[in-house]
């Protein structure tokens, strides 16, 4: 429990006003003193600051609701790889994380997301989508996209 405390506390420093935000201001304010050079390394670092909290935050916190084997998780990870044919969403799953909802011997129902927990279907437009991959008795999968219908 200590862990994950320093962990959230960590990041509400890099977002808070006197982290990211005080460095970006510092750069822009101070810019007859530092040089182009070092201004743009600086906003890259920040970027990849960026980054590496949102990947972090989704492969710390995105666990399975429901226990399976190894071998399991395994197939039903190549089964979402290979389903996902936009090249941003296969770069977006490889940056986050699955998560296996629902399982039974022949079938699996699989939730994605990708920095900062974001649902991957959000790069479709549909924030709610889960992925079903269905396996028969020789091993095979197969594998499509549920998009539940939103109730208003």
């Amino acid at each position: 429990m200590r862990y994950k405390n320093k962990q959230i506390i960590l990041v509400c420093f890099l977002f808070s006003k006197y982290g990211i935000i005080k460095i970006i201001t510092f750069i822009f304010n101070n810019s007859k003193y530092i040089p182009i050079k070092h201004k743009i390394y600086s906003i890259l670092v920040i970027i990849l600051i960026i980054l590496i909290v949102g990947i972090a935050i989704t492969k710390l916190t995105v666990r399975d609701k429901v226990s399976v084997s190894k071998d399991f998780k395994k197939n039903v990870q190549q089964a979402i790889n290979i389903n996902c044919d936009n090249p941003f969403e296969c770069l977006a799953l490889r940056l986050g994380q699955s998560r296996i909802i629902s399982a039974t011997p022949s079938s699996a129902e699989v939730e994605s997301f990708t920095l900062f927990r974001i649902p991957l279907g959000f790069l479709r437009g549909v924030s709610n989508m889960k992925t079903s991959v269905f396996f028969n008795l020789s091993g095979d999968w197969s594998a499509n996209n549920n998009i539940d219908p939103i109730v208003e």
